[in-house]
């Protein structure tokens, strides 16, 4: 099998006078799980975002462009005008790594969750059949 790389998606944000590249990794998610001691797999880590979290974020996407760059330099660059435009940007970087979900299966969710998780789920297939698992 052919070793194939997929690039992530950059994300540009001007940043301490400069365009500045955010891209959201596998290396980047464990960067900001290690600082934070939060899952970036399951989105939570974006429930309550604080000063602290967004500048490790930030950090963290920008170690793909600059691997010596510190949170210390990051957080100069923050500040409350800029802080919603940086969410923003980092969070559509994290949004273009992470697993798609379908409408079925958004709407599944919010009915298991809705009924208390008492029904069966659902094992749904690429070809978009499901089966009771």
């Amino acid at each position: 099998m052919p070793n194939v790389e997929k690039a992530a998606p950059k994300v540009e944000l001007e940043l301490g006078g400069k365009t500045r590249r955010l891209v959201c990794d596998m290396w980047s998610l464990a960067e900001i799980e290690r600082v934070t001691g939060e899952s970036a797999l399951d989105g939570s880590m974006f429930k309550k975002v604080d000063l602290n979290k967004l500048i490790t974020m930030t950090w963290a996407c920008l170690l793909d462009e600059d691997p010596d760059i510190t949170r210390r330099e990051v957080a100069k660059w923050v500040d409350f005008q800029s802080f919603d435009k940086i969410l923003e940007k980092v969070t559509l970087a994290f949004n273009q790594v992470a697993p798609d979900t379908s409408e079925e299966d958004k709407a599944e969710a919010a009915q298991v969750e809705k009924e208390g998780n008492d029904k069966e789920p659902t094992q749904v297939k690429k070809d978009g059949t499901g089966s009771k698992t």
